[in-house]
């Protein structure tokens, strides 16, 4: 019976090591929308945008945060190639990209 146990236990520990992948790697995650891009750092806990269309619409990035709160903001210098980044001391769990007159990215999770 105890030989039973400890190969259902080797087997079982075997298995299982199949199927569990390398710890997830933190990374920055971007979101791009035509030359438009939002990105969020690898600790989530600074959002960016950044429009790079010269095509006179301003583009603006919205999140939640890890508590529930919400943000945006906002590049208006066209495609000055400047962009604008904020803290967000919560952590930023979902993102998106919107430009003027056109359309908002998918939420993405950072």
């Amino acid at each position: 019976m105890q030989r039973k146990v400890k190969a259902l236990a080797i087997t079982t520990a075997a298995v299982a090591a199949m199927f569990v992948g390398p710890a997830a790697q933190a990374h920055e995650k971007y979101i791009h929308h035509g030359d438009d891009k939002a990105a969020v750092t690898a600790d989530h806990k600074t959002v960016s945008v950044r429009d790079g269309e010269c095509d006179n619409h301003f583009v603006w990035v919205e999140w939640t945060a890890g508590n529930g709160t919400t943000g945006s903001l906002t590049d208006a210098n066209g495609c000055a190639g400047i962009g604008n980044q904020w803290s967000v001391p919560s952590g930023v769990a979902q993102f998106r990209l919107c430009e003027e007159a056109v359309s908002c990215t998918a939420w993405t999770y950072a």
